[in-house]
């Protein structure tokens, strides 16, 4: 009976234990509850994830420490590592987290901590969480993830930054979007306010181009947009794909639509879409009477329009686009990204036009790996964007002056970004949505399996000017040339093209590598200017003379050409 009273006793201590383990799980919870519904930071950084189950009704249930656990009727797979932050969801967008995630590209970000090398379709190198001397850490750019064979660890680019800075998800999140310029809310600052308002901006935009669609697949005027595309052989596939549509040939159609819908007029003005008029009150439709080309976000989400002139006796321009908004801005954008990220990291490169209708032709030709400057010079940031996908670029612009200068132009500045780049010349008076209407995609892609390198198209270019008829003009183009080989960040690379220049043109190494070495001196003088040198202050008497100043320097380009004009007057003078 002993026994029996003893295990009696050990069993009720053991109950009253766990009750009380219970009433404190619960206080912890309801205390964590507490905090996220405040929408304040909680102390704790993460907590670790002890397990994970999926039940039958799709609930998932985390066991974020003992006796402490978590029930979310859906969940982020982004949240199911190692770490999660707690009620990170709760704070910020589930939209704003996909953005996050398409802005940044595994192999991009990762490049910045660690070196690697391509080896088929994936990139390799040392894994920079374990010691190692032969590279096993694997991260491939179709699936955005990573993967250590030595060590085991893996994941996607949010698990990347988290275990190599030893980050919350959340500060991880908050890394990468401020890398990629992308605003994320801040818990009761202006932040909070402004994701909001970009979130009414997405809404209205996207809103926007349902009632452009709608105007030209349902209306007797919209089937002049609908006439138009069939024209230009864009199939009704291809139409909804880039989600195209019509602006009704009013002052107030997109006006009077929002007032019917109880939306507010006040968004549309602020993204671009109305106009508040000069005189009296009220508002008008910016687009009118145009075929519309939506523009996306990398993430899928309207940000923008383009619109075509459709009638003989419309005043403004060919075309005209949405002016930038807190959530479009132009030198960030590259039209058809949306559509054509999948196949850029499959193919390993990406093709760059100029035009909506460019981008559509090739794209509905079978050739997705495309996107468009959308008519605006090549700009930093859309180079960077591309290289999230890809570090090789195919130019294919119009074959005419103003495409001519924008390909020279677009290699310097591709080239200047670290990226591989070259040029796929189209027949003089095309471009390529006209190249594929008349020769078909097959054409085209033989077009681009011929594109030659920046220094081929570059010499060929200025053959053509006759920029080699002369020794002058061809020490021009020879030094416009290695201009461009200056750009190039790696030095190997700068070797390689100076010695194929070399030998192309019969011209010794060792002038063309002092020539790289003075543009280069003058590039890290510009990069890098002298502070002036402080000295203690002093008292100068006033009667004392003013030292006349030092005679200036010449630069070397003016002192190079000094020494020409002395060394040739007499043919300088003729």
């Amino acid at each position: 009976m002993s026994a029996v009273r003893e295990q009696d006793t050990v069993l009720r201590e053991r109950c009253q234990e766990k009750e009380e383990k219970r009433e404190k799980t619960e206080d912890t919870e309801k205390d964590l509850m507490e905090k996220a519904a405040s929408r304040r930071y909680t102390p704790l950084r993460f907590l670790l994830t002890y397990s994970s189950e999926s039940d039958s009704k799709g609930c998932v249930r985390l066991s974020l420490c003992p006796r402490v656990h978590l029930v979310f009727g859906t969940t982020r797979p982004d949240c199911l590592s190692f770490h999660i932050c707690v009620f990170y969801c709760m704070r910020i967008p589930d939209e704003k987290i996909d953005e996050v995630r398409n802005a940044s590209d595994i192999v991009e970000i990762i490049s910045s901590y660690v070196t690697l090398k391509k080896r088929g379709k994936n990139y390799l190198g040392l894994c920079p969480f374990h010691q190692e001397k032969t590279p096993s850490f694997n991260v491939s750019p179709e699936r955005q993830m990573y993967h250590c064979f030595g060590c085991g660890v893996g994941g996607n680019v949010f698990t990347f930054v988290m275990e190599h800075e030893k980050v919350s998800f959340v500060e991880a999140v908050r890394s990468l979007a401020e890398r990629a310029g992308i605003s994320l809310p801040q818990p009761g600052t202006q932040d909070s306010a402004q994701a909001t308002e970009n979130e009414e901006l997405y809404a209205v935009c996207r809103t926007a181009a349902r009632f452009f669609y709608d105007n030209m697949t349902t209306t007797t005027e919209g089937k002049l947009a609908l006439e138009y595309f069939h024209h230009r052989a864009f199939s009704d596939d291809t139409i909804r794909k880039f989600g195209l549509g019509y602006s009704m040939n009013a002052w107030d159609a997109l006006v009077r639509f929002a007032e019917r819908e109880k939306l507010t007029i006040a968004t549309f003005e602020k993204a671009g879409l109305v106009l508040r008029r000069e005189e009296g009150s009220g508002y008008y439709d910016r687009f009118r009477g145009r075929a519309m080309f939506p523009i996306f976000s990398p993430s899928g989400r309207v940000i923008a329009f383009g619109a075509r002139k459709l009638r003989e006796d419309d005043q403004l321009g060919k075309y005209i686009n949405s002016p930038e908004t807190p959530i479009f801005n132009k030198s960030r954008v590259l039209y058809g990204l949306f559509q054509s990220k999948e196949a850029i990291r499959e193919k390993d490169y990406a093709i760059l036009v100029e035009g909506y209708a460019d981008l559509i032709s090739v794209f509905q030709s079978g050739i997705q790996n495309i996107v468009a400057s959308s008519g605006t010079a090549l700009t930093e940031e859309q180079i960077r964007l591309m290289s999230r996908y890809t570090r090789n670029i195919t130019l294919v612009y119009d074959a005419d002056s103003a495409g001519s200068k924008a390909t020279m132009r677009g290699v310097d500045l591709i080239i200047e970004n670290g990226l591989e780049v070259k040029v796929a010349e189209l027949p003089a008076g095309e471009d390529p949505d006209s190249f594929v209407k008349k020769q078909g995609g097959g054409a085209f892609q033989t077009l681009l399996d011929q594109a030659v390198t920046f220094l081929e198209f570059k010499a060929n270019r200025y053959r053509s000017e006759g920029m080699f008829d002369s020794p002058d003009k061809k020490t021009r183009a020879i030094r416009s040339i290695v201009q461009t080989i200056a750009k190039m960040k790696d030095e190997l690379k700068r070797n390689l093209y100076i010695q194929t220049l070399a030998e192309k043109y019969g011209i010794y190494e060792s002038v063309l590598f002092r020539e790289l070495e003075q543009l280069l001196k003058q590039e890290r003088a510009v990069r890098t200017p002298v502070a002036p040198e402080r000295r203690p202050a002093t008292v100068e008497p006033s009667a004392a003379p003013e030292a006349p100043a030092p005679p200036a320097l010449v630069p070397p380009p003016e002192r190079d050409l000094l020494k020409v004009m002395l060394e040739n007057g007499a043919d300088i003078a003729q």
